[in-house]
């Protein structure tokens, strides 16, 4: 039978930063620390206690919440087997949100004195778990509206800072040329309007090219969870894209470095994946990024721990050969109760005009999703002005403004182009109506549908996708938040051209596929777990037929 304690041992032995120490010190982790055993609804810490251990969650699920002012909180992250919370214990001195078990928990405490210790003896682990605190601290002040709640990020970092140290050089060798310019122009000029205009001109460019060059550092984003690898990108008022892959699609991993990145510690992290790669660029540590990634990537090819799954089948041979066992606690975000949720609400013109337009339709599991509104004015603008320009032209007219047609011309005109044009809106906007892009739980459907015309259905199976990317290209797209998404499935890439917030449907694709995904492993290991149990019980049967023969013949 697998003890606690061997659970423990197992999770430390795949989890970053501890799978870098050796198997004696491994152990020592385990027999050293206690393991807490955590009923459903305890809270573990508040927001403010003393930061003083690390946790690592053995069994069972805990949630982090943000608490607020006035006693609401809102969930934040859930934090399941085989990963870990409380990182403010080795850099602060309070907890940054409230703890509680979602459901019974185990979990090994890491006390702050015993990971002082630790990281005084390996100097390699010290680094590793500096690396990691500062990381999720990072995260934790960073917002990405794509996360889902069960998705704990782990890794997400800017460029390194000689990136933007290298782009400044330009605006800085013009500001050094600018001083000598115009101590020329001083020198050569009676009066002091033109050296003061070159050099306010000067100035203004240079600081707004500054700008601009450190604002787009700032935009761009590693992410690492554990659930998936991004890399995002954002050019101001230019372009906008994000490339993300599953974990469990990630092929190999490898780590590219100049020799400045070498002096620096800075370099790239090039993710292989069945779609392509993914190239997280001149991120900092890349050798620490590259383990945790590979730490997170082994762990989600294993899917479940063996912990976990010893803990589901011990609990089904307790019901069926015993009716002993308690009701399975399934850590679930439903419990929390809803009154005591935050929920907040940004709505803006965008959101309106989109529900006006139906851009996004929720119905019985179905998602659909049209084109944008401003696709449909770009389509409806030539026929929509001249019949604008016709019915001016009528008005003109009858006030004796326009005279150059008689008003029966006119009139004959605008209804032969009128008719014309009201019949070109119409198509236009049938048109528009009828492409629209359908998300089920199982496929993904392009369908489009020519008024009066053919219809064409492009349909690919959830199953097969391999990557998710969105890029918003141009000053429409990026004010309206509009753009496409990229689904990359097998050898070919399907396309929702042009939607609205390109963002959050990027978010409801890698959302339905996790929860497939997860539905679909969950019922193999039940499926496996079932099959285990049921040889069990043949074995306590036949066992119980023995005892009974033995005990009869006797």
């Amino acid at each position: 039978m697998i003890t606690f304690r061997e659970q423990a041992l197992e999770i430390i032995s795949q989890l970053y930063p501890f799978c870098k120490l050796p198997e004696d010190l491994q152990m020592e982790i385990v027999d050293m620390n206690p393991i807490r055993r955590v009923k459903k609804g305890k809270t573990i810490y508040e927001l403010g206690d003393e930061a003083a251990a690390l946790y690592i969650v053995i069994q069972g699920t805990v949630g982090l919440n943000d608490v607020f002012d006035d006693g609401t909180f809102r969930p934040e992250m859930a934090i399941n087997a085989g990963e870990m919370f409380g990182f403010e214990t080795i850099q602060e001195e309070t907890f940054q949100n409230q703890a509680v078990a979602w459901s019974d928990c185990l979990l090994l405490e890491l006390s702050y004195d015993f990971l002082e210790s630790a990281a005084s003896v390996d100097a390699i682990f010290k680094k590793s778990v500096l690396f990691l605190s500062n990381c999720l601290m990072r995260s934790s002040h960073t917002h990405f509206p794509w996360r889902n709640l069960e998705e704990n990020i782990l890794y997400a970092n800017r460029r390194h800072w000689m990136v933007l140290l290298l782009k400044l050089i330009l605006p800085i060798f013009l500001l050094l040329a600018l001083i000598p310019l115009a101590t020329y122009l001083v020198a050569s000029q009676t009066a002091y309007v033109t050296p003061l205009m070159v050099t306010t001109i000067g100035l203004v460019i240079i600081a707004g090219y500054s700008l601009w060059v450190v604002q787009d550092w700032r935009n761009d984003y590693a992410v690492i969870t554990n659930q998936r690898v991004v890399w995002q990108e954002k050019v101001i008022l230019l372009y906008e894209s994000r490339q993300e892959a599953p974990l469990d699609s990630v092929l190999a991993i490898s780590v590219n470095t100049s020799m400045l990145g070498r002096m620096f510690s800075y370099g790239n992290v090039i993710v292989r994946t069945y779609a392509g790669i993914i190239d997280l660029n001149q991120v900092p540590s890349p050798e620490e990024v590259a383990a945790m990634l590979e730490s997170q990537w082994q762990q989600a090819k294993r899917g479940t721990v063996r912990a976990e799954q010893f803990a589901r089948v011990e609990q089904m041979i307790k019901e069926r050969l015993f009716h002993t066992a308690e009701t399975t606690q399934i850590p679930a975000i439903e419990d929390v109760k809803p009154e005591q949720v935050y929920h907040p609400q940004r709505r803006g013109l965008f959101d309106w005009l989109a529900d006006v337009f139906q851009l996004r339709l929720d119905s019985q599991g179905m998602v659909r999703y049209r084109t944008h509104w401003w696709i449909l004015l770009k389509r409806i603008f030539f026929p929509g002005l001249v019949t604008l320009l016709l019915l001016i032209g009528v008005i003109l007219n009858l006030l004796n403004i326009f005279s150059l047609l008689t008003l029966n011309t006119l009139l004959l005109l605008t209804g032969l182009l009128g008719t014309l044009c009201i019949f070109w809106l119409v198509y236009e906007y049938v048109d528009w109506r009828n492409d629209i892009y359908i998300v089920t739980h199982e496929f993904l459907i392009d369908v489009n549908k020519k008024p009066l015309g053919l219809e064409n259905k492009k349909t690919a199976p959830l199953s097969t996708i391999q990557s998710v990317e969105f890029e918003r290209i141009g000053l429409p797209g990026l004010l309206l938040n509009f753009g496409t998404v990229s689904i990359r499935v097998g050898e070919t890439t399907l396309t929702f051209d042009n939607v609205y917030n390109p963002a959050e449907v990027q978010r409801d694709l890698f959302k339905t596929i996790s929860e497939r995904e997860r539905k679909r492993k969950d019922r193999a290991v039940a499926e496996e777990e079932q099959r285990l149990t049921d040889w069990i019980e043949v074995y306590h049967h036949l066992s119980e037929k023995e005892d009974k023969d033995f005990t009869e013949n006797i």
